[in-house]
C-alpha cells in the first residue's frame, strides 16, 4: 500500500506537543503535522532521518506532515492512519485466515457509544466487527508491544467488544506492527495493566487476536505474515 507518494526526506527536531513536531527540510526548520498520540520516546529522537508527505491544503498550518522514521537501519511508520487502510486491504486481498470470505468493508462503524475501526460483512457469514491497533514500539528479542501510552479508550473498546462476544457478535482486534524487527506480539502490561487485563478478558469472551508485521519503504507498507500472540 502507498502512504506517501512524493517522500520528502528530513531529519527529525523535537516534538512540540501530541501532533506537532520540528523537522530540518534541507537545513531549513519546518512544522509539520504528527498524526500518532503516542510516545514513541525511542523513535522520535533529534536528528533521526524522516519521511515526509508535503500537505496539499495551503491553508493548512502545517506544511509538512510525518510518515516514517529510520530506526536500526529500516523504517518504521509513525503515521497511525495508515493501519486501518492496511487492514483494510488486508480483507480486500484475504490476506489473513480471520478475513476469508469477507468481501465488503465499512469503515468507523458505530455500535452504542463506540466507533469501531471495520466493520466486514460476506455471505452467510456473521458481520465481523474489527479493532485496528498500530503498534510501534519492539523490545529485545523481537516483541512487539502496545500500548506505548495508557489508553483508556482502548481498554474501553476492548470491554465493548467483550460483551459484544458474549452476546453472539463476531469481534477481532488486530494489532498491526509498523515496522518488520517483529517476532511476536504481547501486550504492554509495564505501561497500562488494565488495557493488558481487557485484551485477556476479551480473547476469553471469543474475541479474536491477531497481529501481523509489515515492512516499511520510502513511500509503501506491506504486511510481511501474521506473528504469534502472546498474552500473559
Amino acid at each position: 500500500m502507498i502512504f506517501c507518494h512524493k517522500p520528502v526526506t528530513g531529519l527529525f527536531q523535537k516534538r512540540l506537543n501530541r501532533f506537532l513536531c520540528l523537522v530540518s527540510i534541507n537545513g531549513r526548520d519546518e512544522y509539520a503535522h504528527l498524526p500518532n498520540s503516542g510516545r514513541q520516546k525511542e523513535l522520535l529522537t533529534p536528528g533521526r532521518r524522516t519521511i515526509l508527505s508535503e500537505a496539499q491544503n495551503l491553508d493548512r498550518a502545517t506544511k509538512y506532515t510525518v510518515h516514517a522514521v529510520s530506526f536500526s537501519n529500516r523504517w518504521v511508520c509513525v503515521d497511525s492512519t495508515v493501519a486501518n487502510h492496511v487492514a483494510a486491504e488486508m480483507v480486500r486481498k484475504g490476506s489473513l485466515v480471520l478475513f476469508n470470505g469477507y468481501s465488503d468493508v465499512k469503515q468507523e462503524h458505530v455500535i452504542g457509544s463506540h466507533r469501531f475501526d471495520l466493520l466486514l460483512t460476506g455471505e452467510n457469514l456473521l458481520p465481523l466487527v474489527v479493532e485496528v491497533k498500530s503498534a510501534t514500539l519492539v523490545c529485545r528479542g523481537g516483541i512487539a508491544t502496545f500500548p506505548d501510552a495508557p489508553t483508556t479508550r482502548g481498554t474501553s473498546h476492548l470491554k465493548a467488544l467483550s460483551k459484544m462476544s458474549c452476546e453472539g457478535s463476531a469481534c477481532a482486534i488486530i494489532f498491526i506492527v509498523l515496522r518488520s524487527d517483529a517476532r511476536t506480539f504481547t501486550p504492554n502490561r509495564k505501561t497500562d495493566p488494565n488495557f493488558a487485563d481487557a485484551l485477556i478478558a476479551a480473547r476469553d469472551s471469543g474475541v479474536s487476536i491477531n497481529s501481523v508485521r509489515c515492512k516499511v519503504t520510502k513511500r509503501a507498507i506491506t504486511v510481511i505474515d501474521e506473528i504469534k500472540v502472546s498474552l500473559c
